[in-house]
């Protein structure tokens, strides 16, 4: 294969858009350079689509995205050095949102809502991960599925107590994240959460104890396993702590802010704030089970179908924000989560394809980047713009792989049990729960694969673009 000369393509796609005198910013992420450009029609998109070298293109708000897939950071650096500006630290794609002032309206306070959720679960996503890999261990080695050891067994004891930590004290992790989310105090965010988990709490709890804070009545709530009364709690603790921390003298400021917010936080993370986000997740909870009661097993498959799509437009986070809270409660998904990990499974049979059917050697190579990139590491841009973008036969066969294994992760209640990295590894997610539970999932794994290959290797692929944006 020639080598890419990352220097002609860097100047090439500057070219396109207005060259350097263009460029108000210019970042990257794990797969895409981002552009903020002073003008936007000097911004030749289809030209720079067909850059050799980049995958897609597409703009989020004002800023023009490039897709390159692996060779981002190389191309960055070289872009940088063109145009004479500092190289910048990668952005993480699941946190990035362009940071704007905007008026107020009820789209933007959910916006804001979701991006806040999003930025206080992606920080302690791999607790979730671990929680749900020894959670794994224990349903594969004991009575659940192979039965090798059975429950009283001392390490399937002790694992199980490791897993259940990483759930039972999740308010102690998303204190600390919501905590970096909001720019607070952490330690105060830390002590304000493990009270509200504390052994004497939870007696007056459990005891059904009438008690109060400074007079108001405390509703009587177990925050075990809780994750949105700790974010708002975090998030008032905040601004709490900024009013004191601008009010008191300099000499003061250290000593009394903590003490202070501390003291006004009592009562409303206690008597306010604690049952209303627990509130709030019993309504999360009763939306998606009233959802699924009415659409049925059709609402996973819908989900699973469009999934791709909602991932190009970045409507996905919203979703995801939702799944991520719920999953955070309840420690299982049967719906979002459930019909997201099969994505992968309905992208790479094209991949696939390509690389069989495809007779020019630069499709084939194409091919093999995006099966080694979304099965591996999963990072499926390469994929969806390089590829499935690009037909609209793609797009539907992905679509219709979606909605059938996703009807039939619906049909037989399969449900989601860790949070496993994606790509070939996607399907561990199911396991967890019963052995038949892990068995439905692999089989709509296949189907997921299976239509979109067929249908490919039948009907072959278009190689007409597909403008998205």
């Amino acid at each position: 294969m020639k080598k890419k000369n990352y220097k002609e393509i860097a100047k090439q796609i500057l070219e396109q858009i207005g060259k350097k005198e263009n460029i108000l910013n210019c970042m990257h992420c794990i797969t895409r350079l981002r552009f903020t450009v002073r003008d936007k029609s000097l911004v030749n998109e289809e030209i720079v689509r067909n850059i050799p070298g980049v995958i897609g293109t597409q703009w989020s708000g004002e800023q023009f995205q490039v897709v390159v897939g692996q060779d981002v950071n190389t191309l960055y650096e070289v872009i940088c050095e063109e145009i004479n500006i500092p190289q910048e630290k990668m952005i993480d794609e699941l946190l990035d949102k362009e940071i704007v002032k905007k008026r107020f309206s009820f789209k933007n306070v959910v916006d804001a809502m979701l991006s806040a959720i999003n930025g206080c679960i992606v920080p302690i996503l791999p607790v979730f991960m671990l929680g749900g890999y020894l959670k794994l261990i224990v349903a594969v080695v004991g009575p659940s599925m192979l039965g090798l050891l059975p429950e009283t067994n001392n390490f399937i004891r002790i694992i199980t107590m490791a897993g259940d930590a990483c759930y039972a004290f999740l308010p102690v992790f998303v204190a600390y994240s919501s905590a970096k989310q909001f720019k607070t105090n952490v330690p105060i965010a830390l002590v304000l959460s493990c009270l509200m988990m504390s052994p004497e709490l939870m007696k007056i709890v459990t005891a059904g104890e009438a008690f109060t804070v400074y007079g108001i009545p405390m509703k009587l709530v177990d925050y075990t396993y809780s994750f949105l009364p700790v974010l708002l709690n975090v998030w008032v603790l905040s601004k709490v702590e900024t009013f004191f921390k601008k009010r008191l003298p300099g000499i003061f400021k250290e000593t009394f802010s903590p003490i202070c917010t501390m003291l006004v936080m009592l009562p409303i993370a206690l008597c306010i704030l604690g049952p209303v986000g627990e509130i709030g997740g019993e309504m999360i909870n009763g939306l998606i089970s009233w959802l699924y009661g009415v659409v049925g097993p059709f609402a996973t498959a819908l989900v699973a179908a469009l999934m791709p799509f909602l991932v190009v437009t970045g409507m996905h986070h919203a979703l995801l924000a939702v799944a991520y809270a719920q999953f955070a409660m309840n420690g299982v998904d049967s719906m979002i989560l459930a019909a997201t990990w099969i994505m992968d499974y309905q992208v790479l049979p094209i991949c696939f394809a390509q690389l069989i059917k495809s007779k020019k050697s630069e499709d084939k190579v194409r091919a093999v980047e995006c099966i080694v990139a979304e099965g591996i590491a999963g990072i499926g841009e390469p994929t969806l713009f390089g590829i499935l973008l690009k037909s609209k036969k793609n797009m539907l066969y992905t679509f219709l792989g979606g909605l059938a294994g996703g009807l039939f992760l619906g049909i037989t209640n399969t449900k989601f049990y860790v949070m496993s990295p994606v790509g070939f590894w996607g399907v561990l997610g199911y396991a967890g729960g019963s052995t038949a539970n892990f068995i439905n999932a692999c089989v709509a794994c296949v189907i997921a694969f299976a239509i979109p290959f067929v249908l490919a290797l039948i009907f072959g692929t278009e190689d007409k673009k597909v403008n998205v944006n």
